[in-house]
Parts: structure tokens; C-alpha cells; sequence
């Protein structure tokens, strides 16, 4: 067998590969040859050119060899195909930064949302031991509508089936100090087999038992995140001191890293016996006089979830039954045939159905633009790499007629579209967690934040980033594909040329990709619109200027008449030279308290329940509320049975009629009758979208529950004295601790947070669509421009002017502008129908909207074309002749 060199190693020849490469070769020349001729050149300089053209031919068959028979072992050419695809790239810096860029938007914005929902919606929380056999249990009086848990109910079940390990928890804010400061945190007061059941470790210390339930002693269990502010380390944080809501406890263990609870979307801190509820809890008098502290041992309350384990081999229809059977006899409902214990899957998700729609209203849309960002990504990549196939054709070809199989050049190009998306991916997860970082204040619903989500990345949101990433990278080697599959097939008697279709499918598909970019866009127009006409709805107060700073001395342990210290010294606070400070009991949009009120010589008699605020100081002058009609308190009214009340209520009781004088029946018709010494405007207290309520308002009293104290800023313009205003609070007692300070505008802010948090992705998705729009139609026009190089110079060398030369280098974006806009405007409209619950002010079709979504697509699609464009009119039409 003859040996033929090869550079660094000899293999043994094969004369039939040797036969047909050569044949393959001389076909390819003389078909050089046969172009060049029908060019002008005379038979022996084409041939001569050709030849020149083709280069080495030892060198061309050594390679071709190699192609072949590697050909023959298609696991070793993956990596020499990626390695391969790394050094083409390298070589392509614009398409290489290009493709990272698009896919790195892409993935991103699309992880985020990802595990947010997942977090929220799917998974169980950290820390739980075989989740799928945990199951929550809730009271049915008439066996369809669940209502909370009442404690006795839960001591009956604990007892009647303990191979269940029937548990029970409810959550609650509380006020913590420690010797390293003061905070307030969420605690969870539970039963003894809470830990048990859920099968929880402790980090440090032991976690709370069954003995701990009796509330003798004062006993609790924190977070990893709250020991990390108690000590140095988990172990060191046992045994220390803690006062929550005035009562002293001891830490006697810490939870294992990354449980915070069992409930998503409501991180806990701290966890207490339930049996030491009434010590931490705030005093109620009841209508007949009754003071009652805490809900432990009032009658007829229910205020516990619940929740077991399901036994091996048991079903939920049969444990179901046999709750019902010992919960029936037990607590306030009573033993009625409807009555049932309603047994669900994944104690985690809020039962309630008003908690889900809260949280499946946003993720609704943002899934929407979650699912758009991932076309969005796989339609750019598919147009640049087919961009790049289109304008590698001459390399191509001299590959498919040197023996390469088209399955080899089908690997290569996908070796290339794995490498871009791969480190897109990379670069996404860090980016994922910025922007989860960014938008961790904003609520996604009423008590569920984006921070308090817990979404980590795991093995579980590795792999859904790994899951979007394949997903995307199929995708995206559709048009690539298409494209090859156009490739014609070189054989010694055919032609060299490779198929320079597939343009169509180009266009189409960045077509479609204006379309969805155009959707993003007016998706982030239409939320922006709308908060705008939001926060143009005036408040009722000025917002810009009030700062706040709640206290909640009640339940810090404060008697009646420290109450009321704290109360006088917060009058008299100092937050700043010239800032007058207030006092109430509820601030603006927070919700209120409500009385029975009726309203003498009215039309309407029958008591209706109405907000009141109990205010102190100037308070609506710190509001920067008008007195409509009237006067504002005075120290003098105390003592008296005096109300200040808002236009709405006027207009609810007496319409068109002054009502300075009148009397209000508070309590009900046989109340106590309070004359109206004042009118002021209404506020907004459902949200500015809403219409003012009505609501009255009384002076303060020392059996406040919980005091907010206001603070205006002296002048407009100036930010208000929030921070001051928070440190000054915090001193007026050592037990107190401030538990929300800000500026009312974070308020406001605070009841637009989901259209904020839907906002935020599509406008950043809608930015990232405009770069990818500008990218795929770059590609798009780039090897379009490349592929009419010889027709430009024809055009130019007979006289055309430059600008209709860029008019037609500019041709496909045109297009692609004109029906992707087309296909955007119908997708917009759709989209605003997604958002529709979220609008305000603003019509899912507006116009403007619409018009200035696709004015922007279509600019950035003109952007994209136009530095091809521009080299197309740039070149000197001699070189332009001499392109092929």
C-alpha cells in the first residue's frame, strides 16, 4: 500500500478517494473556467485564473481527505466542529458579540419571570422532606368554602389522629428588638408537630416541639437570615435574648439554611408556640364589654391554616373523611351534615381564590411577554446565522465539492448557533438575578413581593434556564436549515453554484420578529401610558411632601396611659426646621377601621359602616387638606362629641345641603350623636384609580391601637424629611419600633406595583426588541447588499445615482418594516386585551400607542439596513464589477 505525506503524521493512501477528489477538482476549475470565459477572458488566462483562484491542489485534496474520513466517525467531529465553529466565530467579532448580546436579553428577562412564577406557583419551599405528601386542611361549614381553622378544632384533630401529624400555623408581624437593634419581621406561631410534620432540621440548637405548645415558656426559633443579625455564626445565635412585641424570649434554636416557611411568597423569620399567642397580642373589647387578648381563647374565631401528612397508601377522598368525622362534633359550626374538612395539594399556595387571581393576574402577562422575548430571541438568531450561511456560500460550496456531507455543514452551523446561545445563557443567569434585585420591592400582589418570591437558583432553575436555552437554540436553527437545505448539490458534472434562495424565508421571518418586537413595545407604551394617567389622578393630598413613620405601641406591650405619652411626644418631635408634624391612626391608602354611622335628618337612616381616622395636631395642614366648610379640632374637643367630615359622606347623607351642624349617629341609630363642626375634601383611599370615600374623622385617643406619625416638608420642591422623621420616632421609647417609614408617595407607588413590575419587563423587552430588530435586519440586508454586489456595479457603471442604489439596498427592510408592522399592529391589539386589567385611561387599541410601536420598529429596522446600505453606495463601482 503506497503512503502519501500529510503534515505531522503519514496515512496510508486511498486510491479511490485519491481518484474522485482529483476528478471533482479538475470539474470545479473548469467550470471556474467556463465563468471566466463567458466573462471575456480568452481559454488560457481563465484557465489560468482559475486555477490561480482555486490555489494549492495538494493541499485542497489532503483537506478534502480529512473531511471525508472524519466524515466516517460523526462523534469525533462534534468536537472538532465546535472547535471548528469557536475559530469561524472568532473570526466574526460583530456576529459573535451579536448573538450573545440577543440571546443574553432574551433568556434573561425570560429566567427572571421564570423563577419568580415557579417560585410562587410550582415549587415547594426550601426545606421541606417529600413535599408531595403534604397536604392542607381547612374548615367547610357548608362544604365548598373554606374558612380558617379555630383552635380548638386543630387540639381535637392533633389528639384524634396523631399518625397524621396534624399541625397548624398562622403568620403575623411583630416587633423584634435584640441587643443588636430593633426590627420587625413576620413571625409563625404554630403547633408542636410543625417542624415534625414538615420534617425540617435545625442548623443550630433544636427546632420547637410539642412540649414547647403549652406557652409556659417563652421559647423561639429563627431564620438563618435573622441569626445572621443576632451572632457571628448559627450556633452562636442560640440562647440569646429576644423581645417581640414586649415579651422576652429565648432562642433556643435556628432552622435549617433556606427554609423560610411553608407559605410561597410570605418569608418567615421567626416561629413561637402557638399557646404563647394572647402574650404577644393586642387587647379587643367586644360589643357586650368583653376584653379579650388574642384569638387563642376567644370563642368562635378562627385564625389557624392547617395541615398533615398524607400516610402511605391512604387517598386523599378517605383521610378527607376522616377529618369530617372528628371535626364536625368540635368548635363554633356545629355538627351539620354540609360541614367538611377540605383537603387540598400543596399546602404552600394560598387556598383562597382571591390570593391565586392576585397572583396569576400579572404573571398572565408576564407570561405573554415572557413567551414573546424567547420567539424574539429565536427569530434574531435564526436571521444572523442565516445571514452569516448566506454570505460563507462560496466556502460552502468548495466544501460540498471537496466531499463534505451536508450533514457536516449542517453540524457546523449548529455548533455555532449552541456556542451563542450557550454563552448567552451563561451570561443571562447573573443577569436574571440583577433584575430580580431591581424589582424585589415591587408587590406582586397585596403581600407578595418579587424579593419575598425566594426564587434561588438551583438544579431546578439551572435546569429551566437549561430547558429555554434548548428550546431557543431549535429555534433558532430553523432558518439556518431551511437555508442548507437550498444549498445545491455539487457533483462532477453539475454546478458550482450554491443556491442563492431562501430570501423569502428571510424576510418572513425577521417580518415576524418586527411583529413581535412591535407587540413588546406597545405593550410597555400602553402600561406606561397608563401609569401616567394614573398619577395625574389627584391623591386628595399632597403626596411629594409627607413623610410617615407607623408605630404600633400596642402591641410593643405599652399600656394606655404610655399610650398616650407616646402619643404627645410624638406632637412634638423635631424632624427638621420648619416641618410640622401630625399624628393619626391610619395613613392614606392603608386601609381603615370603620363605625357604624347614621346620619340624623337624613334621607337615608339606616347605619352604614364608614372609614374613620382619629387624628392629633395639624394634621390636615400637613396633608395640605382644605377645610371646605368649618373649622379643624382644637385641644377643646377632646371632651367633646365633635366629627370632621368629607365631601363624599356629605354627599352620601345630605346632597346639595350644607353640613356644618348636623348630627351623626355613630354606632348606629341609638349611638352617640356627634355634631359635624367641619368639611374637608375626600380622599382616595381604594387607589387612585378609584373615587374618593367617605369617610369621618375623630380626635385621638390613648386607646390607638397603632399611630402613624406625619411630617410636611417646609417648602415644595424639598423631599420630605423621611429619614429624620424615622430616627426622631424611634426615640420616643426604647420598647417602640418604627415598623414602615417612607414618604406617602411611596404608597402610591406601592398600589400600581403590578402594572410597575409588568411595565418594567415589556419596556425592557421592548428596548432588547429594538436592538434585535436592528441586529436581524442588519444581517438580513448585509448579505442581501453582498449578494447584488456585481448588480450595483452595473447599475452604477450605466448611471444610476446613489440614492436609488440606496433604495434598493434598503428593499428589505422595507419589507420586512411593512409586514411586520402589519402582523405587530394585530398582535398589539390582542396583547391590550392580555393587559387589560391593568389599563387605565388608556384603550387596548389606541391609536397613538399603536402608531408610535410600529414608527419605532420600523426605525429600527431602517437603522439596521442602513450601514449596508451605505457600503453598497459607498464602493467604487469598478470593484463592485470585479465582485462575483
Amino acid at each position: 500500500m503506497r503512503w502519501r505525506s500529510h503534515p505531522g503524521r503519514r496515512r496510508p493512501a486511498d486510491p479511490e478517494l485519491d481518484a474522485e477528489i482529483r476528478a471533482e477538482i479538475d470539474a470545479h476549475v473548469a467550470l471556474r473556467t467556463g465563468d471566466n470565459v463567458r466573462r471575456g477572458l480568452a481559454p488560457d488566462d481563465a484557465r489560468r485564473e482559475a486555477l490561480g483562484r482555486f490555489g494549492d491542489q495538494d493541499r485542497v485534496r489532503d483537506a478534502s481527505a480529512r473531511i471525508r474520513r472524519r466524515a466516517r466517525s460523526r462523534r469525533r467531529t462534534w468536537g472538532i466542529d465546535l472547535r471548528q465553529a469557536w475559530t469561524s466565530l472568532r473570526r466574526a467579532p460583530a456576529v459573535l458579540a451579536a448573538g450573545i448580546a440577543v440571546a443574553t436579553v432574551g433568556l434573561s428577562a425570560a429566567f427572571a419571570v421564570a423563577r419568580v412564577g415557579d417560585a410562587l406557583l410550582v415549587r415547594a419551599p426550601a426545606g421541606l422532606r417529600d413535599p408531595a405528601a403534604l397536604r392542607s386542611v381547612l374548615d367547610s361549614p357548608d362544604g365548598a368554602h373554606p374558612v380558617m381553622m379555630q383552635a380548638a378544632v386543630v387540639r381535637g384533630l392533633e389528639s384524634a389522629l396523631p399518625r397524621l401529624g396534624v399541625f397548624a400555623w398562622s403568620h403575623r408581624d411583630v416587633q423584634v428588638i435584640h441587643a443588636g437593634g430593633r426590627t420587625t419581621a413576620v413571625a409563625s406561631l404554630v403547633t408542636g408537630g410543625y417542624f415534625g410534620t414538615l420534617g425540617t432540621r435545625a442548623s443550630a440548637g433544636r427546632l420547637l416541639t410539642p412540649a414547647d405548645d403549652g406557652g409556659a415558656v417563652a421559647v423561639a426559633v429563627v431564620s438563618r437570615h435573622l441569626a445572621g443579625t443576632l451572632a457571628a455564626s448559627p450556633g452562636a445565635a442560640v440562647g440569646r435574648d429576644l423581645m417581640i412585641n414586649g415579651r422576652a424570649f429565648v432562642v433556643v434554636g435556628v432552622a435549617e439554611r433556606g427554609f423560610r416557611g411553608i407559605e410561597a411568597g410570605h418569608p418567615v423569620d421567626v416561629w413561637l408556640p402557638l399557646g404563647i399567642e394572647p402574650d404577644i397580642s393586642k387587647p379587643s373589647t367586644f360589643p357586650d364589654g368583653t376584653v379579650v387578648r388574642g384569638f387563642l381563647h376567644t370563642p368562635g374565631i378562627g385564625w389557624l391554616r392547617g395541615g398533615f401528612r398524607l400516610p402511605p397508601g391512604a387517598t386523599d377522598t378517605a383521610v378527607a373523611d376522616e377529618l369530617t368525622t372528628v371535626m364536625r362534633p368540635l368548635g363554633a359550626h356545629g355538627a351539620t351534615d354540609d360541614r367538611r374538612a377540605l383537603v387540598t395539594r400543596d399546602p404552600w399556595i394560598s387556598p383562597w381564590s382571591g390570593d391565586r387571581d392576585q397572583l396569576v393576574a400579572p404573571f398572565r402577562a408576564l407570561g405573554w411577554a415572557m413567551a414573546l422575548s424567547l420567539v424574539l430571541t429565536a427569530a434574531c438568531l435564526g436571521s444572523l446565522f442565516a445571514g452569516r450561511l448566506s454570505g460563507r456560500r462560496h466556502e460552502l460550496g468548495v466544501r460540498l465539492a471537496l466531499g463534505a456531507e451536508r450533514a457536516r455543514l449542517v453540524r457546523a452551523a449548529a455548533a455555532e448557533v449552541v456556542l451563542v446561545t450557550t454563552a448567552g445563557a451563561i451570561v443571562a443567569a447573573p443577569v436574571a438575578s440583577l433584575l430580580i434585585a431591581f424589582a424585589g420591592d415591587l408587590r406582586l400582589a397585596s403581600d407578595v413581593t418579587v424579593a419575598g418570591a425566594g426564587a434561588t437558583v438551583d438544579a431546578r432553575a439551572l435546569g429551566i434556564l437549561l430547558g429555554f436555552t434548548v428550546a431557543v437554540t431549535a429555534a433558532a436553527l430553523v432558518a439556518p436549515l431551511v437555508w442548507l437545505r437550498r444549498v445545491a448539490h455539487v457533483t462532477s458534472a453539475g454546478s458550482n453554484r450554491v443556491a442563492r434562495g431562501g430570501v423569502g424565508f428571510r424576510r418572513a421571518l425577521m417580518a415576524a420578529q418586527v411583529g413581535a418586537g412591535c407587540v413588546l413595545l406597545a405593550g410597555a407604551l400602553l402600561l406606561t401610558r397608563t401609569l401616567t394617567a394614573i398619577l395625574d389622578q389627584p391623591p386628595g393630598y399632597e403626596r411629594d411632601r409627607v413623610a410617615f413613620a407607623e408605630i404600633d405601641p400596642t402591641g410593643a406591650g405599652l399600656a394606655a396611659g404610655e399610650v398616650a405619652g407616646v402619643i404627645d411626644r410624638a406632637l412634638g418631635v423635631r424632624a427638621g426646621a420648619g416641618v410640622e408634624v401630625a399624628v393619626a391612626t391610619q395613613l392614606p391608602l392603608s386601609g381603615s377601621d370603620t363605625l357604624f354611622v347614621a346620619g340624623e335628618d337624613s334621607p337615608e337612616t339606616r347605619p352604614f359602616p364608614m372609614w374613620v381616622t382619629r387624628i392629633g395636631g395639624p394634621y390636615f395642614d400637613v396633608l395640605g387638606l382644605p377645610i371646605v366648610a368649618g373649622r379643624a379640632f382644637t385641644p377643646a374637643d377632646a371632651n367633646r362629641r365633635v366629627v370632621i367630615v368629607s365631601e363624599p359622606l356629605v354627599e352620601a347623607y345630605w346632597p346639595g345641603q350644607p353640613a356644618l351642624g348636623r348630627v351623626l349617629r355613630i354606632g348606629g341609630p341609638d349611638g352617640d350623636r356627634y355634631e359635624i363642626v367641619g368639611v374637608v375634601p375626600g380622599l382616595r383611599d381604594l387607589g387612585l384609580t378609584a373615587r374618593p370615600v367617605p369617610r369621618l374623622y375623630l380626635p385621638i385617643d390613648p386607646t390607638a391601637e397603632s399611630v402613624a406619625v406625619l411630617a410636611r416638608a417646609p417648602a415644595a420642591g424639598m423631599p420630605p424629611p423621611a429619614q429624620a422623621l424615622a430616627v426622631a420616632v424611634s426615640g420616643l421609647d426604647a420598647r417602640l419600633v418604627v415598623t414602615r417609614s417612607g414618604a406617602l408617595a411611596d404608597l402610591v407607588m406601592a398600589t400600581i406595583a403590578q402594572r410597575r413590575i409588568a411595565r418594567l419587563l415589556t419596556t425592557a423587552l421592548g428596548a432588547g426588541a429594538l436592538v434585535m430588530i436592528a441586529i436581524g435586519v442588519w444581517g438580513l440586508s448585509h448579505s442581501s447588499v453582498r449578494r447584488r454586489w456585481r448588480e450595483f456595479g452595473i447599475r452604477h457603471a450605466l448611471g444610476a445615482g446613489r440614492a436609488g442604489v440606496a433604495r434598493l439596498a434598503l428593499t428589505d427592510a422595507f419589507v420586512v418594516a411593512g409586514a411586520g408592522g402589519a402582523i405587530g399592529l394585530a398582535g398589539a391589539w390582542q396583547f391590550g386585551h392580555v393587559l387589560r386589567g391593568l389599563l387605565f385611561g388608556v384603550t387596548p387599541a389606541d391609536p397613538v400607542t399603536l402608531a408610535t410601536a410600529v414608527a419605532a420598529v420600523t426605525a429600527a429596522a431602517l437603522a439596521g439596513a442602513a450601514l449596508p446600505a451605505r457600503r453598497a453606495v459607498a464602493i467604487d463601482p469598478a470593484e463592485l464589477l470585479r465582485e462575483d
